[in-house]
């Protein structure tokens, strides 16, 4: 695993060494091997620690799969803070942002020549979470262009072209329209 999924996976606050060790190995062994090809007795010999001692903390790999896709959304989720509260233009931070929510999992699934076993499980496996972050990356995005006025400005633009273009066609549908004679019109 590279140092970038390494970090991804891992930088997620867990309530003990252990839990940590088992996320950690979790995380690397579903992007090395896919969920199906991973076992729990896989993930403790990775971890260290006996089989049962995973399943005090997880009852089953599916919901090992959701803390592994918890610990990622609330790893993406503080990188999208960071982004939006880092230096630079509102653009550049936007960019940042969606670097963080967009490129940073692209990046993560690259690694894992099972990307579609992995975005099939988490559709199935850990849809609940997906879509709480999902929801909160959306609310954050929207407060951020809210915030930059971008939102606001925007919605002023469009409704003031839609009023633009409504004088345009009362004023067009108000001009008199002069006659055309016929003999202006033909030629001799």
């Amino acid at each position: 695993m590279t140092v970038y999924a390494e970090s991804v996976i891992s930088s997620s606050v867990v309530t003990s060494d252990k839990e940590r060790r088992i996320l950690d190995a979790a995380g690397s062994l579903f992007l090395r091997y896919g969920v199906k090809r991973t076992s729990i007795d896989d993930v403790a010999r990775e971890a260290g620690i006996a089989k049962g001692t995973i399943y005090l903390y997880y009852a089953s790999k599916e919901r090992l799969f959701a803390a592994v896709a918890q610990r990622i959304c609330t790893d993406l989720d503080r990188s999208v803070c960071a982004a939006a509260a880092g230096p630079g233009s509102l653009a550049e931070r936007l960019a940042a942002m969606l670097d963080a929510r967009v490129g940073a999992l692209r990046r993560l699934l690259a690694q894992s020549p099972h990307v579609a076993e992995l975005i099939e499980s988490k559709a199935t496996l850990a849809s609940d979470v997906l879509t709480v972050h999902e929801r909160r990356m959306n609310q954050r995005l929207r407060a951020f262009l809210r915030d930059g006025n971008i939102v606001h400005e925007g919605r002023r633009r469009c409704s003031s072209r839609r009023r633009s273009a409504r004088s345009t066609r009362a004023t067009h549908r108000s001009a008199p329209i002069a006659p055309v004679s016929s003999r202006s019109s033909r030629r001799s």
